[in-house]
């Protein structure tokens, strides 16, 4: 669940219900959509004007969706993909295609947060392990 909040009045506006437990979330540039990672493998997307959940994109399971990160023009998101079943095998960066929608792996060990730069050419991935930053051209 999402709570929306309006920070003028500190009043709830609404609550949205998701595909799991959120765990990282991310608004585009231009404010029209929110979003997020669930823990349980899923990314919901929300339009943000009426807060409703407008898109859900199925991952992969046994894995852990943390960090999220959106290009400027929203033509491609990234995910960071934490397998909690002590494998790795499904570790790494996700990255979706809008257009198409098809999600394609981006290998990249234990990943967290994610954030990009405004330009869109350099993902910056936080790892979970050790104290390292990895970027992405």
């Amino acid at each position: 669940m999402v709570t929306v909040l309006d920070l003028t009045t500190g009043h709830v506006v609404t609550k949205v219900s998701l595909s799991g437990k959120p765990y990282g979330i991310t608004i585009s540039r231009d404010n029209s959509r929110v979003y997020i990672s669930c823990s349980n493998g899923f990314l919901d997307v929300i339009d943000a004007a009426s807060n409703t959940v407008m898109h859900t994109y199925t991952i992969s399971e046994f894995t852990e969706l943390r960090g999220v990160a959106v290009s400027p023009d929203m033509s491609k998101i990234y995910v960071a993909d934490y397998d909690f079943t002590g494998t790795g095998s499904n570790d790494g960066i996700k990255f979706i295609d809008t257009h198409v929608g098809n999600v394609v792996s981006i290998a990249a060990l234990h990943p967290s947060g994610l954030a990009i730069n405004n330009s869109g050419d350099t993902l910056y991935i936080a790892g979970t392990i050790g104290k390292r930053m990895a970027t992405r051209d």
